[in-house]
């Protein structure tokens, strides 16, 4: 059995710019059954999600700039809820990955975040 696959709209951010529910319908005419969300254009994240959802298709994580300060992780939490996501897609820094001590200490600050909310 073949397994799900997802797109990251950020691939499409020109064309979903554009057009984003008709990107959408044509990411799921495709075939794909997941999405994770770029800009929204305008729509709230339950109406992101609802027309994914409309479509066949559900958002599967999201990808923010930067991890939420501790003040706005309330908002973010929210935010996160409405796409009906649990999974959050970080970039870190470069300098997060040159040593075992650096990986360590990223992986800790996450932590510590995960577990102030």
């Amino acid at each position: 059995m073949a397994k799900p696959i997802a797109l990251q709209m950020y691939s499409l951010r020109e064309e979903a710019a554009a057009d984003l529910i008709g990107t959408l319908r044509k990411v799921a005419e495709i075939g794909y059954v997941g999405v994770e969300p770029d800009e929204l254009q305008g729509m709230r994240p339950e109406e992101y999600a609802r027309v994914a959802s409309d479509l066949g298709m559900k958002v599967c994580s999201t990808w923010p700039t930067a991890l939420p300060e501790n003040e706005t992780m309330s908002e973010f939490m929210q935010q996160q809820r409405a796409f009906g996501t649990t999974i959050v897609v970080l970039e870190p820094d470069p300098s997060e990955y040159e040593t075992v001590e650096t990986v360590t200490g990223a992986a800790a600050a996450l932590e510590e975040k995960a577990r102030s909310y």
